[in-house]
């Protein structure tokens, strides 16, 4: 028995490996980093009050703890610890040094600084017992912890596996020759308009065994928006609301427009839970602001929305962008 050798098969596997070693690699990647994201210019705490206060943080986003830290600044300053969030940080001449930082743990001190100015390049280097650090100059640039990076790695995974899962049904579903050629009318998946009246109904909701958007399809239930009253760029609309189905529901009716925010109280944009019952006729109105001396469509759209549900607990949704007349 021979095997057949195929080159994209082990060009594949070859990369493939080259990326599993790239991923761990950069998950256990130490990584050290300094920022420094706050300087102050003036200190009343220096002798000559000229000296400045300086913020210096220092970052571990390896994965393992950091032993040893020593941040080397530029010798020509002088340089005084004000306070640390650790008890395990001190200043020897020009060198901040750090006993231990943990993974994904953060040490700030605070620095006065004398006999110039401090910038981000006074920040000689910075060294532990088993890796060399950078310094960055914003906070956007100190990078992802050992645990973040993981969850990406998972992530990635995860969405290569649902891809490949995906293409591969794809490819199956292609491959199949057609079976269903002959299905019955009634077999067919049944397809509900979703547009009624003027209203638009969301597919969720557009279902055979949903009795209100059925009584609404078939006019059972009917919401007619009527003729609106204008005062100024105040506008008052009705909605007539027509039950003529089987079981009474409660119509929760809210109007909205883009200059209604802020000026009107949202409280007053909806009306809630009017019951409508069965073979009874409502009208509800609301105040909404309408531009009178605008033409924009977008300033004299005035945006509606229904929500019926019945005792037993079913719902309907039906939404309408109605444009008031210039």
């Amino acid at each position: 028995m021979t095997l057949e050798f195929n080159p994209l098969t082990s060009l594949l596997s070859v990369f493939g490996a080259l990326g599993v070693a790239a991923l761990i690699g950069w998950i256990k990647m130490a990584r050290l980093v300094v920022l420094v994201p706050k300087t102050f210019s003036y200190s009343e705490l220096t002798e000559s009050g000229n000296g400045q206060l300086v913020e210096i943080a220092v970052f571990n986003r390896g994965w393992k703890t950091e032993d040893t830290i020593d941040v080397t600044m530029n010798p020509a300053l002088t340089y005084q610890m004000l306070g640390a969030n650790s008890q395990d940080v001190k200043v020897e001449q020009n060198r901040l040094k750090i006993s231990r930082i943990a993974p994904s743990d953060e040490i700030t001190a605070l620095i006065i600084v004398e006999k110039g100015i401090f910038r981000r390049e006074d920040i000689v280097q910075i060294v532990s017992k088993d890796s060399k650090g950078v310094t960055v100059s914003k906070a956007e640039e100190i990078g992802p912890t050992g645990q973040q990076r993981v969850q990406f790695v998972v992530a990635l995974v995860v969405m290569l596996l649902l891809g490949g899962g995906s293409y591969l049904a794809v490819q199956s579903s292609i491959a199949q020759p057609p079976q269903q050629v002959g299905l019955k009318a009634s077999d067919a998946k049944e397809e509900f308009p979703a547009k009624v009246g003027g209203w638009t109904i969301e597919s969720h909701y557009r279902t055979k065994d949903n009795a209100l958007y059925q009584a609404v399809l078939s006019g059972k239930i009917k919401l007619v928006v009527g003729s609106p009253q204008t005062k100024g760029d105040n506008t008052t609309i009705p909605v007539r609301v027509s039950n003529s189905g089987p079981t009474p529901f409660v119509i929760t009716l809210s109007m909205n427009t883009n200059a209604s925010v802020g000026r009107i109280p949202s409280h007053e944009l909806r009306t809630f839970d009017h019951m409508v019952p069965v073979d009874q006729t409502i009208e509800r109105s609301i105040r909404v602001i309408v531009p009178i001396r605008s033409s924009e469509a977008a300033d004299r759209s005035v945006y509606i929305e229904a929500f019926l549900k019945t005792l037993e607990g079913e719902s309907l949704m039906l939404k309408q962008v109605y444009i008031k007349a210039s």
